[in-house]
């Protein structure tokens, strides 16, 4: 394990250990993250157009609460 050549972290608190983690996966994959962020938020403006162009689409949800009960009890 890598962590066998690095001793000095089996020292370090857990806030520590967490800390070193956070900067770690910082470290890896920053832009990424800000890749998928942007699609997530490119998704949503393209449903929040396609509902407001065709609100007959969507569905209540008191309707979508009937619906997963009714599968719920058979």
């Amino acid at each position: 394990m890598i962590i066998d050549s690095l001793p000095e972290v089996r020292d370090l608190s857990p806030e520590e250990k967490w800390r070193l983690a956070e900067e770690l996966w910082d470290e890896l994959i920053p832009d990424e993250i800000e890749t998928r962020d942007d699609a997530i938020e490119r998704l949503i403006e393209a449903r929040k157009r396609h509902f407001q162009e065709h609100p007959e689409t969507a569905t209540s949800w008191e309707s979508l609460k009937q619906r997963i009960a009714s599968l719920r009890h058979g």
